[in-house]
């Protein structure tokens, strides 16, 4: 039957997180029955994308600005699009948006995307990363099922703070760790 096929239940993600000197990585293996991204640029959170934001410091004062994001917060988005995969650097406060030439793998076999970013630190505002740095970061993979529709219906969020309305107070802190011997 049809009657699962669209209300979001089959969407799952997996995600990976690495770091050397250079870079931040992330990586993600998502399960979604169908594809769709009709988007460019600052519009792809509307299809089938993962959105991801990083608070490099924070201590910061500039994380919330009327409307949104303050500089203090780095929002991306990542899709696989038909032109090939974009990775898109949202606008935050005063910082316009772009698309980032950083490097970005996204691809798509059977019914599984996976998503494969190389941040450099210099990118997001990080000078010296070190083991014990702490990181504010939130995920979601937005699902549009239904052609029908010009915006995703469903999302599947690690915390709340992009879907649903920009709040950084809600992401989950990460701690880099020494790398494993």
């Amino acid at each position: 039957s049809d009657a699962l096929k669209y209300d979001g239940k089959d969407i799952c993600a997996d995600i990976s997180l690495a770091w050397n000197k250079e870079s931040l990585f992330i990586g993600a293996r998502v399960r979604d029955r169908q594809h769709i991204q009709r988007y460019l640029a600052g519009d792809i959170w509307r299809d089938d994308c993962m959105q991801f934001a990083v608070i490099p410091d924070l201590k910061a004062k500039n994380i919330m600005a009327p409307g949104g994001f303050g500089e203090g917060v780095w929002n991306f988005g990542a899709a696989l699009c038909k032109n090939g995969p974009v990775l898109y650097r949202f606008q935050s406060g005063k910082r316009p948006p772009m698309i980032c030439g950083t490097e970005c793998v996204i691809k798509r076999e059977g019914i599984y995307t996976t998503y494969e970013l190389a941040i450099p630190w210099k990118n997001i505002g990080v000078t010296n990363p070190k083991p014990g740095d702490a990181l504010g970061m939130s995920f979601v993979f937005f699902d549009n099922n239904d052609l029908s529709k010009k915006t995703a219906r469903h999302y599947l969020a690690l915390t709340e703070g992009l879907a649903g309305g920009q709040d950084a107070s809600k992401f989950k802190i990460f701690i880099l760790e020494a790398p494993r011997k």
